[in-house]
């Protein structure tokens, strides 16, 4: 998925990951960092860590970031906790960057939490953070570990390599096998990944609502079924993200504490909210056709009121078979019928909720009108009281939140 995906999902969350605010106090408290510190957080998102380190211990530092919105906001949260003299955030790619702009050997702390895609997996970053690390530094990496031997369709639900996962022990080998030994770990608990992952789908529903024109809609709508549906059905055997402690082992003068997030399984127990906005509005064939047969049937009903209106004999009929006594007004109301109907028609093929009631509402009073038809055209009376109770159908039958 496109990384504008992701910076919309995550619009609302501060901390890129599902560590809680607590945990990553905990984190602090743990490192506990010297004032004047030198800090690289590679993948930094919006900059919590780097800027919350910096506020409350001194910390200076850089952090990089392929987004762009991630950068600007980190920018604006180093403004707000008055750190701006001590911390820069770069619009970068990580992994070049630690390649070739970063110092080599002149870091106190190296991170990089959740993101170790950026050298390809685990090893990989591990091998990227290496260099950039003064003798005796810190390393803080963070990775998913399965917490329970998932089923065979948990990695590709996930959209993962099945061997980039692996246990929690085994991301320990894989750790000692980079030089590095496991120190100490902060683990995110199945809540807090719930939360994190429901959180952005919350965030998504309301991006599609507050921007229903915006040609990214389609993508975004898949992208929100993908991620609720993938969390779901692999819920029992999702890894969560937690924190490891994993120091340079034979390569320098002293050990360091190094932290990588993991995942488990969740809870066997769940909780759904609901609010006032649709998450994924699934469409509906029903809807289409409802709203494609209300303009038709507008239109027939706006042709019958201008025939009313200017050629009054085209109704005579034998006294007693129709139930109108002045054409006049007839016409104006089958008139005002047929344009509200075509008006409302085109909303529901749109999406507007508002449409489907109206809709409904012009339809029965189309056929409360077409009954007094009924005596003198029976067989378009009949017809189009039929149609009416076909559309009311499709508005009612659909999805609640669907669009056409």
């Amino acid at each position: 998925m496109s990384l504008r995906a992701y910076e919309i999902a995550e619009a609302r969350n501060r901390i890129l990951n599902p560590f809680t605010e607590d945990k990553l106090d905990l984190l602090g408290e743990i490192c506990h960092p010297s004032p004047g510190a030198r800090h690289l957080d590679l993948a930094c998102g919006k900059g919590e860590l780097l800027n919350r380190w910096s506020s409350r211990y001194g910390v200076h530092g850089t952090g990089v970031d392929l987004s762009e919105v991630f950068v600007t906001a980190a920018r604006e949260r180093a403004n707000e906790l008055n750190v701006t003299d001590r911390v820069q955030f770069i619009h970068a790619e990580a992994a070049t960057y630690a390649k070739e702009n970063a110092e080599p050997s002149a870091h106190d702390i190296v991170s990089c939490i959740g993101a170790t895609w950026i050298g390809n997996g685990l090893t990989g970053t591990l091998d990227l953070m290496r260099p950039l690390l003064r003798p005796g530094g810190l390393i803080l990496v963070g990775e998913i570990f399965w917490n329970t031997t998932p089923p065979p369709e948990a990695a590709t639900a996930l959209g993962i390599d099945h061997h980039t996962c692996v246990s929690l022990a085994a991301t320990a080998e894989r750790i000692e096998r980079s030089g590095f030994e496991l120190l100490d770990m902060i683990l995110a608990n199945p809540d807090s990944w719930d939360r994190y992952t429901a959180s952005q789908w919350w965030t998504i529903s309301d991006w599609l609502r507050d921007n229903p024109d915006d040609p990214e809609v389609p993508a975004m709508r898949d992208f929100l079924r993908q991620c609720r549906t993938s969390h779901l059905r692999v819920r029992p055997a999702v890894p969560r993200l937690g924190r490891l402690h994993p120091p340079p082992s034979h390569t320098f003068a002293q050990p360091i504490n190094q932290i990588s997030p993991h995942q488990g399984t969740y809870p066997d127990m769940a909780t759904a909210s609901t609010h006032h906005g649709p998450a994924f509005r699934p469409e509906s064939g029903w809807l289409t056709f409802a709203g494609m047969l209300g303009v038709v049937l507008g239109v027939f009903n706006a042709i019958e009121g201008l025939i009313a209106l200017f050629r009054n004999d085209y109704f005579v009929t034998p006294a007693g078979r129709l139930l109108v006594f002045d054409y006049t007004t007839w016409g104006w109301i089958w008139l005002a019928i047929g344009i509200l109907q075509i008006a409302a028609g085109a909303g529901i093929m749109a999406g507007q909720v508002w449409a489907r009631a109206v809709g409904v509402i012009l339809a029965a009073l189309a056929m409360i009108g077409q009954f007094a038809f009924v005596p003198a055209y029976p067989v378009w009376s009949i017809i189009s009281i039929a149609l009416c109770v076909v559309i009311i159908y499709g508005l009612i039958a659909a999805p609640r939140n669907a669009t056409g």
